[in-house]
């Protein structure tokens, strides 16, 4: 690899769930290993040794305490003093922050300062699920790495290699929507029986069965970003079927609105999810109410 030609940040962007981090990783331990070979590190040297055990001293990995968190500015100003030392392996120094759109508006200044005078051999990525809510101005010192959600046989091929023993290989790729690494921690929880009973009482919620109150109070707890997430694919499985959706512009309108709630949740507002998830669940019933 020519390492003259590396750029100081790259941007990694791209749906969660498709491998954007473990990219990111994986890339931070070829340019570190001592002796890389052409597509891959050593597996064999000090670097590698260190890679392995997730404590290298070039490469420091910053993401927000707790899901609902943002990334601080004191996260982003240890970034001076880390790139300001020597490389302790005598190379380059690496800096991986995800998701980056999680920082505030402080963090994502005191980032722009560091890219404005990058230093020689460093290199920040920034993993962005969300590239609307990073700073126009960092996105334009970043070389933009695109992940699309990777093809479908793909998917299937690489699961069926990590996943030897799992028959519903299928019935994952769809509840993960296509989404890799999120098809394989399906296998290590519920969430696939949790999906199943939420599309039912949705559609429980169209004919009256259930209330949107009730299913907001239900699901309050649980993941929110998820649930838009769900929300967003059912509405997109039902536009595609074309059996219940009876009109097009407002099922746009509310995919905008579910757009609107996810950054309201991803945001430093501390919204209330109840009357989040009441008014969604509200407008699903109006949606999709049998006339």
């Amino acid at each position: 690899m020519n390492s003259e030609k590396l750029p100081h940040a790259l941007s990694l962007i791209g749906p969660s769930f498709i491998g954007k981090q473990n990219f990111a990783v994986s890339f931070a331990n070829f340019i570190l290993c001592s002796s890389p070979l052409k597509k891959a590190p050593c597996g064999k040297c000090k670097s590698c040794y260190l890679s392995r055990s997730g404590n290298h001293p070039d490469c420091v990995i910053i993401k927000p305490e707790s899901k609902r968190k943002n990334i601080n500015v004191d996260s982003i100003r240890v970034l001076e003093t880390f790139f300001s030392q020597t490389s302790q392996q005598g190379g380059w120094k690496i800096v991986i922050i995800s998701p980056a759109e999680s920082m505030n508006t402080n963090a994502a200044n005191a980032l722009l300062k560091t890219l404005e005078e990058p230093k020689e051999k460093t290199l920040i990525m920034l993993v962005c699920h969300d590239s609307s809510r990073l700073l126009i101005t960092i996105k334009s010192r970043c070389q933009k790495l695109i992940f699309p959600v990777p093809d479908r046989s793909k998917v299937k091929f690489w699961l069926e290699k990590k996943l030897p023993d799992i028959q519903n290989i299928n019935e994952l790729i769809d509840h993960a929507n296509g989404r890799p690494i999120l098809a394989m921690n399906l296998t290590e929880t519920d969430l696939i029986e949790t999906r199943n009973e939420f599309n039912y009482l949705l559609d429980s919620l169209a004919l009256n069965k259930t209330s949107p109150v009730d299913l907001a109070e239900l699901y309050k707890t649980n993941d929110p970003e998820l649930i838009i997430d769900w929300l967003y694919y059912k509405l997109v499985f039902e536009i595609k079927s074309k059996e219940k959706i009876t009109s097009l512009n407002l099922s746009f309108r509310y995919m905008d609105k579910l757009f609107q709630s996810k950054r309201l949740i991803q945001s430093s507002a501390n919204p209330n999810l109840q009357l989040i998830w009441e008014e969604l669940f509200v407008n699903w019933k109006y949606l999709f109410a049998t006339r």
